[in-house]
């Protein structure tokens, strides 16, 4: 009877390691894959935010800040970098009042909560600026310079905002007639730019 039944066959040595090949290649595919969506998800998040800054910039422009009375806190110009200090709460004496508690930037920007200033995975706001009224101007003659000291500012956690006035100089008070933001990819690492309505 034992010797009428057919002996059955395991898997011999070469048949194991080529399966487990294969299943190291398709494990090692799947991570990958995991990752680029990863990245390109947290890229179109940082694209995203960029985007719901500048039209909050845009419609700062058309309404004016709320929560300022000085000139230049008006209608038709983007805050200045002073501006943005005291919209995120810092102390700044031109500026009535001096100091709003806590801040207001999501009020100065309609259309941003504070999420919009985290970049993906961050719990704090990366928004900076280049630069203030101590900054070298953003003129013809040093452009250069400035882009470069703004590429090696921005990071993939640290979104950034340029205003400029007519001078094309750095705006921290007055008449900022445009303005460009910056982000860098976790992609590629390229640094994008996002220029105001207004060039």
């Amino acid at each position: 009877m034992l010797l009428g039944m057919a002996r059955q066959r395991g898997f011999t040595l070469t048949e194991l390691l080529i399966t487990i090949s294969v299943m190291i290649i398709l494990m090692t595919l799947a991570v990958v894959s995991v990752r680029s969506t990863q990245l390109n998800a947290r890229d179109e998040e940082r694209k995203t935010d960029i985007e719901n800054i500048a039209r909050g910039l845009e419609r700062r422009y058309v309404e004016g800040n709320p929560k300022a009375t000085m000139p230049w806190s008006a209608k038709g110009s983007y805050p200045g970098t002073n501006e943005i200090l005291h919209a995120l709460g810092g102390t700044q004496a031109t500026f009535t009042p001096t100091q709003v508690a806590n801040g207001y930037l999501t009020t100065l920007l309609p259309g941003t909560t504070e999420k919009t200033f985290q970049s993906p995975n961050s719990t704090t706001v990366d928004f900076g600026m280049w630069c203030t009224a101590s900054c070298t101007g953003y003129s013809t003659a040093n452009i250069a310079a400035t882009n470069n000291a703004i590429n090696n500012y921005t990071t993939i956690s640290k979104y950034t905002y340029t205003p400029v006035d007519r001078n094309n100089n750095i705006c921290y008070n007055g008449d900022c007639v445009k303005f460009f933001l910056y982000y860098r990819s976790e992609v590629d690492g390229q640094l994008y730019t996002i220029k105001s309505k207004n060039q």
